[in-house]
């Protein structure tokens, strides 16, 4: 049965340690022999050089010992599942909520993907190359900690703005002016127009796009900036897959967005 990269990991540090332990033994013994050469100590400088000598072929030999044993093949690891399952059995053990959905890692609010060709994971599309597991987790959960910098009002304010450039087609009848309730129109749709821009899905993609709704899901008594409400009903589109944005929430309940109105008293 093939090693962990835990266990793989924690060998190699422990052979490490034996060779940071002879060069330090190696160090002390140099400095001997430097201080007996600065004052002429002649009774013990040979003696010293010798013992410096043999220290440091100790430390070379552990260093050799430890870069021999060093084997671990990444890339087939993070394509077999190896790494992904003991991420998910460490994040378990120390009360991580990760979940992994279609090849996707969610631990919200953060969107995870395994790069074996960068030897990285992407945390919101950022590489983190901390990939020892129980020291991932550490960072992840550090991570989680830290105030949200996300602007949910700033979300709705620009959602409402796509939504009122929409083709008069898929709005039909309506216009800012109208009250009551707006038409429901596919969230998809605005996302189109958000990233309109060459390169502009690569900076924002989808699976964000599908975050951030959820994030401003969370927030429901937010308004626009005309004190319009939100709504984002699930009924219409549902069934489509090309419509539907998916998200895995902290609990790891699966939720699905369809489509958005806003409404006006």
């Amino acid at each position: 049965m093939a090693s962990s990269l835990e266990q793989e990991l924690s060998a190699l540090e422990n052979q490490l340690a034996a060779a940071s332990k002879a060069a330090k033994v190696a160090l002390a013994e140099l400095k001997k022999a430097q201080s007996g050469a600065k004052v002429g100590q002649l009774r013990d400088l040979s003696r010293s050089l010798a013992e410096g000598r043999n220290a440091a072929k100790r430390f070379a030999e552990e260093m050799a010992s430890a870069d021999s044993s060093w084997k671990f093949e990444v890339e087939p690891s993070f394509a077999e599942g190896g790494y992904l399952r003991e991420l998910l059995q460490e994040a378990d053990r120390a009360g991580l909520k990760l979940f992994e959905r279609d090849g996707r890692l969610y631990c919200f609010p953060m969107l995870l993907t395994l790069s074996a060709k960068d030897m990285a994971v992407m945390v919101d599309r950022k590489p983190e190359r901390r990939l020892r597991p129980r020291e991932l987790v550490r960072v992840l959960l550090e991570r989680q900690k830290r105030p949200q910098r996300f602007n949910e009002q700033k979300l709705l304010d620009t959602l409402f703005d796509a939504y009122s450039r929409l083709d008069r087609r898929i709005l039909r009848e309506w216009t800012p002016e109208v009250r009551g309730n707006g038409p429901v129109v596919p969230l998809i749709k605005l996302y189109e127009l958000l990233t309109l821009l060459p390169g502009s899905e690569r900076e924002y993609p989808k699976e964000e796009f599908a975050r951030d709704i959820h994030l401003l899901d969370r927030q429901p008594d937010l308004r626009t900036k005309d004190g319009r409400r939100f709504a984002l009903p699930a009924a219409t589109g549902t069934k489509v897959t090309g419509q539907r944005l998916t998200v895995v929430d902290q609990q790891g309940v699966e939720k699905i967005y369809v489509g958005i109105r806003f409404d006006k008293e």
